[in-house]
């Protein structure tokens, strides 16, 4: 008898999708699946200021090639990804491929963000080797607009802004991506005066919030200064992201029966009746189950044994494993 066991693996996280043979107490695994992260696509077009970037995971096998399952076992699981995230989630399944794709799109939505931002722009402010540094990033946070107002040459100007902001930035990408900027190298203190116009201007770039204090010039300096660590391949939006959909593909598997309950499907049961709530199944399931297991209404009340079923049938025993966590889904085999 097979078996699949799902492991996803986003960043530091591992999701597993492995088929394996089956027997009474025991699991024999031969193939291996996870979900890994893609590289992260980032918009560069010239009409765009900033954009978020896109994060993608997709269904590959040891060798990190993609590998098939079939539509009813996509069905079954993607039925169940908790559609929360903010901006817009697309679930692809092109010729039997699964990607689950996650393209943010700048507004209300990305409220959860901005906690996180405010959090980690000051964290990395203060891991920042020369605390200098830190209060020249203040001007780029303030007020921009000052130094262009009465500029001959507004480019040259702005050029030279991002000369001296950029490479500061870039520093502190360097110590989120070492240890999310937890080692402090300075003593700096956001002002409130300074986290007030942060907050400002976060709201701008996340959630596209108007505010005539915000000028073109202070959102372009701005944005632009703090690109990589907000916007790059390993900055804060895309870390936020993965965590994100760990914690919807986590939610998911709580939705199933938990590896603890194996013995359910390993024991003879008096009724289906039985099986089913000593199971919890969710519906996708029981209609796979009944699909093979019921012809009738009188097999609803008799003796009951899902191995026996399983045998003769197309279902499988679907391990999912997220973590510490672990879950059993029943799903229909590829023909």
């Amino acid at each position: 008898m097979k078996i699949y066991r799902v492991i996803g693996l986003i960043v530091s996280y591992l999701l597993v999708l492995m088929n394996s043979g089956w027997s009474y107490g025991q699991t024999e695994t031969d193939t291996h699946y996870e979900f890994w992260n893609r590289p992260v696509e980032i918009s560069r077009n010239p009409d765009v200021l900033y954009f978020p970037p896109k994060v993608a995971v997709t269904l590959v096998d040891q060798n990190k090639q993609p590998v098939q399952i079939n539509h009813r076992l996509y069905q079954l699981l993607s039925s169940n990804l908790e559609d929360y995230f903010p901006g817009v989630v697309v679930d692809d399944f092109v010729d039997n491929y699964w990607d689950i794709k996650v393209q943010p799109q700048v507004g209300e939505n990305n409220s959860f963000f901005l906690p996180y931002f405010m959090q980690m722009t000051v964290a990395c402010m203060k891991s920042l080797t020369v605390l200098d540094d830190a209060f020249e990033l203040e001007k780029a946070i303030i007020d921009s607009d000052e130094y262009v107002a009465n500029a001959d040459d507004v480019e040259q100007v702005i050029k030279a802004l991002l000369g001296k902001y950029q490479p500061i930035a870039n520093k502190m990408l360097q110590a989120y991506k070492k240890d999310r900027c937890e080692l402090s190298s300075n003593n700096y203190k956001m002002a409130p005066v300074v986290q007030e116009r942060l907050m400002l201007v976060l709201e701008k770039v996340l959630k596209g919030k108007n505010d005539f204090r915000v000028s073109s010039a202070d959102l372009f300096v701005f944005s632009k200064t703090f690109e990589s660590l907000y916007f790059g391949s390993q900055g804060l939006w895309v870390r936020k992201s993965l965590n994100l959909l760990k914690e919807t593909l986590t939610s998911t598997l709580g939705k199933f029966t938990s590896i603890a309950n194996i013995s359910a499907f390993e024991k003879e049961h008096d009724s289906f009746w039985q099986f089913l709530r000593e199971t919890s199944l969710v519906d996708q399931e029981i209609k796979n189950i009944t699909d093979y297991c019921v012809v009738n209404t009188d097999d609803l009340f008799q003796p009951f044994s899902f191995t026996d079923c399983k045998a003769q049938s197309p279902l499988m025993l679907i391990k999912l494993t997220l973590g510490n966590q672990s879950s059993l889904v029943v799903g229909v085999e590829q023909p």
